[in-house]
């Protein structure tokens, strides 16, 4: 497992994951469209760390879709680091 921490969130991602087509699709949808980062965060990450980040980052009842696209992209560069080591 690749283990990182954003914004005090810890994330278990699955190495296998990280070269998944689906995954290189959907980030490559972004270059788009950016608004469809949700679904590859999904698929990096997993249905239910997807859900628990959305909560932990949840602030007045709702969570601010600029603040999961800055962890997505933290997430996406301290993953990328530790599977090149």
């Amino acid at each position: 497992m690749i283990c990182v921490e954003c914004d005090g969130v810890p994330v278990r991602i699955d190495p296998g994951v990280v070269d998944d087509i689906d995954l290189l699709e959907a980030l490559g949808d972004m270059t788009d469209d950016p608004t469809r980062f949700p679904k590859a965060m999904r698929i990096l990450l997993g249905d239910e760390q997807y859900e628990a980040v959305k909560a932990s980052l949840r602030e007045g009842g709702r969570t601010s879709a600029t603040r999961m696209a800055a962890f997505f992209r933290e997430v996406v560069e301290k993953a990328g680091e530790k599977a090149k080591n």
